[in-house]
């Protein structure tokens, strides 16, 4: 009997560490399961993770939390990793964010799933083998989202995916010399972005190299900004959808179906620049999305540096001076970086703009009015020379809002609060009326939404616009009427990564719409 219990003991001991039938104790600090076989390896650094990736090609990473590094995650072998909802973020200021060195010996496809790669440069580089991407968002920064190199006579898909590049391709296939049209990349369901007016959206390169079929399948969005929509080596098939199409010649061979980012005859197209500073950024991706839900495209750019006044964009427009580190784009794709310093001369040369905006915010003190009037010197003459250069495009003056309560001692009772946004409200008149522009009345939305909704419409911070708090949304509609003309009341876009109750929702709808009503008279937005 004595033997029996002995024995039945060393069972649930190899069972688990714990007791018969009870599953392995995870640490909580493991960052990913490595299974091969059956069995699970719990990993708590990169390296580890590295280190657990078997020959074969047959093991399954499963992350269990987000993973950020500094450096390249250089796989040996080829594998299937679950990213689970999670992200990867690595920020290698020259490398590339995943790379899967060989093939596995057994099972040569990389997979990758269900989650977020967000990297500096490149994202992906399968240097052997073939490569399956599901479920996934990849944004490149400064880099190609994936590359597919010596992948001969392989099948290659992306399903339900986005994948953005804000510099160079989308997809490049990089070939040795040899004949490659056996090999097939398939595209269903997902959006490929490529930004850069000097990439592509798939780019091929290998000399005399014969490149495969890349087959745009069923529910695919293509967009690129660039000229040359992909090299003049690749195959396409299928068609793409929305946007314009274009056609690209393969070998004398012209196929079409390929689709190209450029103005949508269907729907109205804004294309916006905003001069100032962070008043006129948080808030871009809302107002394109609610615009979206509209039919309105409306491509914001934002030419700002943080708490910039109104003289230095004058000082920096007169001597285009590289000053403006924080130049970001905000459209169908997201919202981007550039990548580089501009000036502000780049920045007006990018496009034909319909309408331009400039603004200041006053900070908390807005109480000697003369003081407060040097904040916005040379408004005039940077209207003079927008007026000049861009004849045709709207000019606005930004109109913006008062800090939230308890910011300061200055501003310690809504009393403090009206009155320094009375003296804004006179501060704006007085530039719209002497350069005979139009007003964006978010300093009045703000005031009757602080009345009707609460006075929490701020980040943390007690003065930017606030998600959580919906001062991001009220803005989003209040942009949308003045440019568009058309009514946010009953706008149906509803922001998902924050939440803002529908009673909520429909307050800051009212606000807005009440102070273009108030500016602009009650037929302005229908």
């Amino acid at each position: 009997m004595k033997k029996v219990i002995s024995l039945l003991l060393l069972l649930c001991m190899a069972v688990g560490m714990f007791g018969c039938g009870k599953a392995q104790k995870i640490d909580p600090n493991a960052i990913a399961g490595v299974t091969l076989g059956g069995e699970t390896k719990y990993v708590l650094t990169v390296e580890e993770l590295v280190n657990a990736i078997d020959p074969s090609g047959n093991s399954v990473v499963t992350l269990l939390k987000d993973v950020e590094t500094k450096e390249s995650i250089k796989l040996p072998y080829s594998c299937t990793i679950d990213f689970a909802g999670h992200t990867i973020a690595t920020d290698p200021k020259k490398g590339i964010g995943l790379i899967v060195e060989e093939a596995g010996s057994e099972n040569g496809t990389t997979t990758v799933k269900n989650g977020v790669l967000n990297t500096y440069s490149e994202c992906l580089r399968v240097k052997k083998g073939a490569v399956v991407i599901e479920g996934m968002e990849m944004n490149a920064a400064y880099g190609t989202c994936v590359t597919i190199a010596d992948n001969q006579a392989l099948v290659n898909r992306i399903d339900n995916s986005k994948l953005t590049s804000a510099k160079f391709n989308c997809v490049s296939w990089i070939t040795a010399e040899m004949d490659y049209s056996d090999c097939v990349l398939t595209i269903t369901n997902s959006e490929l972005i490529a930004c850069d007016p000097e990439g592509s959206l798939v780019f091929h390169k290998g000399g005399n190299a014969v490149a495969g079929l890349i087959d745009l399948g069923e529910g695919t969005k293509v967009y690129s900004f660039a000229e040359k929509v992909a090299t003049k080596e690749m195959w396409f098939n299928g068609s793409g959808m929305a946007k314009t199409v274009v056609d690209v010649t393969v070998n004398g061979q012209t196929v079409s179906g390929i689709t190209k980012w450029s103005e949508d005859t269907e729907n109205q197209v804004i294309d916006v620049l905003m001069i100032g500073n962070s008043f006129c950024w948080y808030f871009t991706e809302e107002l394109h999305a609610v615009a979206n839900a509209a039919g309105v495209q409306i491509n914001v750019n934002n030419l700002y540096e943080a708490g910039c006044l109104v003289s230095e964009h004058w000082e920096w427009m007169q001597s285009d001076a590289e000053k403006y580190e924080q130049y970001w784009i905000s459209n169908d794709f997201g919202r981007f970086k550039h990548p580089e310093n501009l000036k502000m001369s780049a920045a007006l040369a990018y496009d034909d703009w319909d309408v331009i905006t400039l603004q200041q915010h006053y900070g908390a003190g807005v109480l000697d009015m003369e003081a407060a009037r040097t904040k916005v010197e040379h408004a005039d003459d940077i209207f003079d020379a927008l007026k000049s250069k861009f004849p045709n495009a709207k000019l606005y003056w930004h109109n913006t809002w008062a800090y939230q309560v308890g910011y300061s001692e200055k501003i310690a009772t809504p009393a403090d609060q009206i009155l320094r946004q009375n003296n804004i409200n006179t501060i704006s008149q007085e530039v719209a009326d002497r350069n005979g522009v139009d007003q964006i009345p978010a300093g009045q939305a703000w005031a009757i939404a602080r009345r009707t909704v609460g006075d929490d419409l701020c980040k943390s911070d007690l003065y930017h616009d606030g998600d959580v708090g919906g001062g991001q949304y009220l803005n989003a509609c209040i942009w949308f009427e003045v440019l568009t003309g058309k009514s946010c009341i009953g706008n149906t876009w509803r922001p998902t990564d924050y939440r803002l109750s529908e009673e909520k929702v429909i307050g800051l709808q009212k606000a807005a719409h009440q102070a273009v009503a108030e500016m602009y008279g009650e037929d302005y937005a229908k």
